[in-house]
């Protein structure tokens, strides 16, 4: 259920309307006005007869219903008429147009033709995201373009929030309802404009090409001879009495006494209304508040826990580099180790290959003294035959010295034989110690694999740690800026709770007046 307001603007510029609560009709009502009701004289007819009982009701409902018996009220402008429990105003304006006030529970209120509301129904739900949009558009444009206009109000900016536009931007576009968050937080910067603001569109009334946007001009003090006096000659004129024969002082007081009443009693009731709507925003920014500071004790133990785990995981980081590079010194250690051995194993075998060749040597020098010897001994045989002294004494000399020269080689060779089975020593030797270091060598380079794999194993758990802390610092820094906005939501509801008091304080006064008033014209007439 809706509170909706239908009005028009009068010739004298004070503004007729009438009140009720309605259903879903909304659209319907917006229909059948610009069908029905978009010229002057049929308007005259909506607000003169019993049209407006009937509006938004198919005939079945308008018989079955009770009748709206509400009575056509007066103000001295639509913007006074829409008071904190008032959802939309359906407005005739003195251009001839039908418009639509936008309303609500907020203060940034928006004047746009109906037939951009039956082309995009969804802005007329306070909630939707159409209204949403058009909200941020034309927060949008004033802390833009017309920030840039406006000298005078681009130096309230400067002065009331030294933090720049661009935080209030990032807010309204971070709030779920922004004309109610800009209308709380931000109350200097609605009630520097005129209200409502108007909107322009196309031809066709589709789409919207700019705002019209007004700074408030100090309003004088209303004179006697005020908007009481046109509403009461209509109203005279109304109920068909001749109004110079009804301006009787009496009379004429009793009628703007009442409407001070009324006035008075809209006055109260919307600013008590509104009174209740900041106490649920205030509770409903303590709970943000406490619900956030929860969070945020809860996001520091996550951040806690995480760097104690850090820490952990960074003892275990440094143990498994520790490994890594105990495994790799004694890699380094065997692999020096094997050169010297294959240094031993190399000098071994040729050492090795040139006692063979020595020994090879000796043994063809063996045998040709023996060759020698026997050529020796068949000359010895031949002299001793022949009875040759000479010859038998040259082939014994001969045969001493094959036998000389084949002793000396033996003696070589057993030598040799020695220095080849100590290399052989030292060759096998070698071999079974390269073997060893290379499986020693092996059992390490697992060692360094098993410790590297533990160290890329560590070094993701410590990155995916830290990612884990960052999320948990950047949570905190959010929950300290929310806690800060709840904080600034807070006081500036408490600011516009003191506004709201002072207006239930003059609504008040202007209630008892009226109503003091009215007692002295029932005494006089008694």
């Amino acid at each position: 259920m809706e509170f909706i307001l239908i009005a028009r603007k009068l010739q004298s510029g004070i503004v007729q309307y009438v009140h009720d609560a309605y259903g879903e009709g909304c659209l319907k009502i917006a229909s059948e006005l610009l069908e029905k009701y978009n010229t002057p004289e049929s308007v005259e007819a909506l607000f003169s007869g019993k049209a407006l009982s009937a509006l938004g009701k198919t005939d079945a409902e308008f018989k079955t219903e009770n009748c709206r018996q509400n009575p056509l009220s007066f103000s001295s402008s639509e913007d006074r008429v829409l008071g904190w429990f008032v959802d939309s105003l359906f407005f005739y304006d003195s251009d001839n147009v039908w418009y639509f006030i936008a309303a609500g529970h907020d203060s940034l209120r928006i004047k746009m033709p109906l037939g951009y509301v039956l082309s995009h129904p969804d802005v007329v739900i306070s909630d939707s995201e159409e209204r949403k949009i058009l909200s941020e558009r034309l927060i949008s444009h004033i802390l833009g373009a017309y920030h840039y206009t406006d000298p005078q109000f681009a130096s309230l900016l400067s002065e009331k929030f030294t933090e720049g536009v661009e935080l209030i931007r990032r807010e309204v576009r971070q709030a779920d309802n922004p004309a109610q968050w800009f209308s709380y937080m931000y109350p200097e910067i609605i009630e520097y404009f005129d209200s409502p603001v108007s909107v322009a569109t196309v031809k066709d009334g589709t789409e919207i090409t700019r705002f019209e946007i007004r700074r408030k001009k100090n309003k004088k003090t209303e004179t006697v001879n005020n908007w009481h006096r046109y509403a009461y000659d209509l109203k005279n004129a109304l109920e068909g009495n001749d109004s110079t024969l009804n301006k009787a002082e009496d009379n004429f007081e009793l009628f703007g006494i009442r409407s001070d009443y009324y006035d008075a009693y809209s006055e109260l009731s919307s600013a008590i209304s509104e009174r209740i709507a900041v106490e649920n925003w205030i509770t409903e920014a303590e709970n943000d508040r406490y619900q956030i500071v929860n969070d945020k004790a809860y996001a520091k133990r996550v951040l806690h826990d995480c760097l104690s785990k850090r820490h952990d995981i960074a003892e275990r980081v440094f143990g498994e580099k520790s490994g890594i590079l105990s495994a790799e010194r004694s890699v380094f250690a065997g692999e020096g180790v094997k050169m010297l051995r294959e240094a031993d194993l190399f000098d071994a075998e040729k050492n090795l290959g040139i006692c063979e060749e020595m020994k090879y040597r000796e043994e063809h020098s063996i045998a040709d003294a023996r060759r020698d010897m026997y050529v020796a001994l068949t000359d010895l045989a031949d002299a001793r035959a022949g009875g040759d002294k000479v010859g038998v004494k040259k082939a014994q000399e001969c045969i001493s010295q094959a036998e000389n020269s084949i002793a000396k080689a033996e003696r070589k060779i057993s030598d040799l034989d020695a220095q080849i089975s100590h290399y052989d020593l030292i060759i096998r030797q070698s071999n079974q110690s390269i073997t060893n270091i290379e499986n020693e060598l092996a059992e390490s380079r697992k060692v360094v694999a098993e410790a590297c794999n533990g160290q890329k194993d560590a070094d993701y758990v410590f990155g995916m740690i830290n990612k884990v802390i960052m999320t948990a610092a950047s949570r905190i820094s959010c929950h300290d800026t929310h806690i800060e906005n709840s904080q600034r939501r807070i006081q500036a509801a408490k600011v516009r709770m003191k506004k709201i008091d002072e207006r239930i304080s003059l609504a008040q006064i202007r209630f008892q007046d009226a109503c003091d008033r009215y007692v002295a014209i029932v005494q006089k007439e008694l």
